[in-house]
């Protein structure tokens, strides 16, 4: 009973950090294409420029108390931020029971640890397990906030780009723990490393072009066609080049499903290609062990 309490609790933390990430992601959406810095200048509302008090910049539930308005100028802030806040804060929440809790089940090759539970994953930290889950947690918020900038209609700016680049790269080349291929297949030689990488990124684009462009001759229209390709890139560079082509396939079947249920909304029925591959990504990484299984 109080180990559950202390999962829910832990989890509920999780899923509080994810909201915070999701606030941070609608500054860098709104202000990286801009040119604007996303540090400086503090949170302020965009119509009358009043800085947004610190009990109103809670995620969510600033939004909710605020009633979707500015407290200055009355004006409507857009349910965007809020919905963007609570759908980062639910994936850490889900990322937190179904990888880090249960040590890893979820990934090729069975769990990292046969400790399971907050307490051994968290309060005593099993480091690789918490460095692979947050090196998860960075991948589905780069992605997250891919979508918000192409919503916007705008281009992934080349520092984002970059930003993805060097997450998806540098750390495995530290800690390769962070490809759970690699542990099945056994050897972590770093020349092998860098090449394994290298593949994931050359498949990643080349997955990412030939789905773009066959989503073009189907008529699907795609606003930035180069935002996907850089999106399937670092999804490779994250999760491998096996990984990649299972996300693909997942990117790909969940649009079909958006294509129906998105027509009424033209602006994310643009955008859906995007969509479709931050619901496969998750997929991915939450039933990473069973698609093994089933697609060796």
């Amino acid at each position: 009973m109080i180990e559950s309490l202390i999962d829910a609790l832990t989890a509920l933390w999780f899923g509080m950090l994810g909201a915070c990430v999701g606030s941070f992601l609608n500054v860098v959406a709104y202000r990286l294409p801009l040119g604007m810095s996303v540090v400086w200048k503090p949170s302020h509302c965009p119509r009358c420029q009043h800085a947004i008090r610190a009990r109103d910049n809670i995620p969510v539930l600033g939004w909710l108390l605020l009633r979707g308005c500015c407290r200055d100028c009355q004006q409507p802030i857009a349910a965007r931020y809020a919905i963007v806040e609570s759908i980062l804060g639910l994936i850490f929440f889900l990322l937190a029971y179904t990888e880090l809790f249960r040590g890893g089940a979820n990934l090729p090759g069975g769990p990292m640890t046969l400790l399971v539970g907050a307490i051994d994953n968290v309060w005593y930290p099993n480091w690789p397990l918490l460095g692979l889950t947050c090196f998860h947690c960075v991948l589905i918020s780069l992605l997250m906030a891919w979508l918000l900038i192409d919503l916007d209609e705008h281009r992934v700016p080349p520092r984002l780009v970059v930003t993805g680049l060097v997450f998806g790269l540098l750390p495995p080349v530290v800690w390769p723990w962070l490809h759970p291929t690699l542990r099945v297949q056994g050897g972590v030689d770093l020349i092998y490393l860098l090449f394994y990488l290298f593949v994931s990124e050359i498949l990643g684009a080349v997955l990412g072009i030939g789905i773009a462009a066959l989503l073009s001759n189907l008529g699907q229209s795609m606003r930035h066609p180069k935002n996907f390709v850089f999106a399937m890139t670092i999804v490779g560079l994250f999760l491998g080049w096996q990984a990649v082509l299972t996300t693909a396939a997942g990117a790909v079947a969940a649009l079909g499903i958006l294509h129906i249920f998105l027509q009424g909304w033209p602006k994310l029925h643009a955008s859906a290609p995007m969509v479709g591959l931050l619901i496969a990504t998750l997929g991915q990484i939450i039933f990473w062990d069973q698609m093994v299984k089933i697609f060796p």
